[in-house]
């Protein structure tokens, strides 16, 4: 079966191991999702690539048996780091798959949030002429894109 052109195969066996994502969004034009795999048998992966659909990412893993020397006690089975540089992404929800020879191990889901911008600097005093009556038209703030007022404060009148 594939799903959105990753091949998911239910009917192999899969690789006997555990694993857990985790992704750094911190950087929204730099993301990096990283993959922490606990193998149960001695196996490594040998291959991995990245796919994305849309707003799911696939991190696409190929895992191999090692060769193991028979002694004993047997050495404690391995495990492995991948990194994936997923690279740039815009505001939104993802979800991020491991896909281990054509099995999902793990998923997790971020939120990229909109950048936001520091609010503009306090106003400190706006004069207005004593009986003008078109003062509201004279006041004027202007904001930036992702700007926004966040406390007018308040409206004291001196004099």
């Amino acid at each position: 079966m594939y799903f959105s052109q990753v091949r998911i195969d239910p009917n192999g066996a899969p690789v006997p191991a555990d694993a857990e994502i985790r992704v750094d969004a911190s950087n929204p034009d730099r993301v990096v999702a990283k993959v922490h795999i606990d193998f149960h048998e001695h196996w490594r992966v040998v291959d991995q690539d990245i796919r994305r659909m849309g707003n799911r990412i696939y991190l696409v893993a190929k895992a191999e048996p090692l060769a193991t020397v028979a002694v004993f006690p047997p050495p404690p089975p391995p495990q492995q780091d991948l990194v994936y540089e997923i690279g740039a992404l815009r505001e939104g929800t993802y979800a991020a798959i491991f896909v281990m020879n054509g099995h999902a191990y793990a998923t997790t889901r971020w939120k990229i949030e909109p950048p936001s911008c520091n609010p503009l600097p306090h106003v400190v005093d706006i004069r207005i002429a004593q009986g003008d009556a078109s003062w509201f038209s004279k006041v004027a703030i202007a904001l930036f894109p992702g700007q926004r007022v966040a406390d007018w404060g308040e409206v004291r009148r001196d004099g």
